[in-house]
């Protein structure tokens, strides 16, 4: 494959080195980690003193949670608070959430022998205060402008979240939404670049989610949207959004939810139950094709369905045993790029891949230590933008 897209950079923010990861104790009560020196399979990992029924100091909103799973533990550079410590990061599912699950932290400062558990760090798309604020190990998500000249991506200072665009030629940098408590995802340009779209909670509502518009040159955003659970996704002809809407009106039930930016009315295009739930819509640029994500096809661990734009059908294009994230269409429709990542990382370092379509042959883009996050292409398809988290193994 000849195509290899330009790479504009990161997020700026904070990076911490990935040494090792968390798994789920085999009877998914606990935590445990094992060094990436010493992988699961040849020795045995230690224990994360993290419960499914967590300490309500750190966790007053649940007293226990469904299900817990690890993920990547880092170790803090260098020139941070806490230089040397180990963070590992959690999820867990919640009960009775109609978004389920939560992302947390725990934290050693005797090189894994004993941790504390520092609560949820994202709750319902959402960012609360747990003392935190020098922990961060990351930034995102981000978008590209279609002219590949501007970065739309949120930043983290203090417990506050703010929206930024960065111009990638001078690398100046504007912010475009003031810091406030909140948590933004969703980040979209328009097609003609002169709006960006956010998705975000309001004050006083945590548990719901609302997409905005505003004009990238200044003014106050436009409220287009409510309940929106997922990333949007706009049509080519930009007159439409598409989204993922969980539990409503119907508990155990998602839709796929085309609005219109014209006259706001919004028709669900497909639907089904909670355990084959959709993600990640990405429009086709034919207009015809809304693909997502799929958790665990069949016996797979993850896959991309096609959904017909027009009747709503869908069709299951690709099986993989990798876990997929983040389909994002090149420009003459023959293919796209995701983030995946395998078991060979215990799934803690996502590359860039290239899957053809419709026939969802996949070949690797990237091949290195860095953990990516988030995919952006310009319009042109020639300049990539993507967040890193500056992984290694040493």
């Amino acid at each position: 494959m000849s195509f290899l897209p330009a790479m504009v950079g990161s997020t700026p923010g904070r990076c911490g080195v990935v040494i090792g990861s968390a798994t789920t104790s085999p009877d998914r009560s606990s935590l445990r980690w094992a060094r990436l020196d010493n992988p699961l399979g040849t020795g045995d990992p230690q224990n994360v003193s993290l419960s499914s029924s967590p300490d309500p100091g750190v966790n007053p909103n649940y007293s226990s949670y469904g299900y817990m799973g690890g993920g990547p533990v880092y170790q803090v550079p260098a020139g941070m608070t806490g230089a040397g410590n180990l963070l590992a990061t959690y999820h867990a599912e919640l009960p009775n959430d109609a978004l389920y699950a939560a992302l947390g932290l725990a934290a050693s400062t005797d090189n894994g022998l004993h941790w504390t558990d520092l609560g949820e760090i994202i709750r319902l798309n959402q960012a609360y205060a747990v003392g935190l604020d020098l922990w961060e190990i990351g930034d995102g998500p981000l978008v590209l402008s279609p002219d590949g000249k501007y970065i739309l991506t949120l930043l983290r200072d203090n417990g506050l979240a703010s929206l930024a665009l960065r111009n990638v030629p001078t690398n100046s940098i504007t912010e475009v939404q003031p810091p406030a408590e909140l948590y933004y995802h969703g980040l979209r340009f328009s097609s003609d670049g002169n709006y960006f779209y956010f998705v975000r909670s309001d004050p006083g509502t945590p548990d719901l989610q609302f997409l905005y518009r505003a004009p990238l040159l200044g003014g106050s955003p436009e409220k287009l949207a409510t309940d929106v659970d997922t990333n949007i996704t706009i049509s080519p002809d930009g007159h439409k959004v598409a989204f993922l809407r969980y539990d409503n009106p119907d508990q155990g039930k998602y839709q796929l939810i085309v609005h219109s930016l014209d006259q706001g009315a919004e028709t669900a295009l497909t639907s089904g139950p909670t355990g084959q739930r959709l993600f990640s819509p990405a429009w086709s640029p034919d207009g015809k094709t809304i693909l997502c994500t799929v958790n665990q096809p069949s016996d797979a661990l993850s896959g991309l369905v096609a959904v017909d734009a027009g009747t709503g059908q869908q069709r299951l294009i690709l099986s993989s045993p990798d876990a997929l994230a983040f389909p994002t269409w090149m420009p003459d429709g023959k293919g796209l790029l995701a983030l995946d990542s395998d078991r060979s990382t215990n799934y803690t370092r996502s590359q860039i891949v290239f899957i053809s379509y419709p026939d969802g042959k996949v070949s690797p883009i990237t091949r290195d230590t860095n953990n990516y996050s988030d995919l952006s292409l310009a319009a042109s398809g020639q300049v990539l933008a993507s967040g890193r988290w500056c992984s290694s193994s040493t």
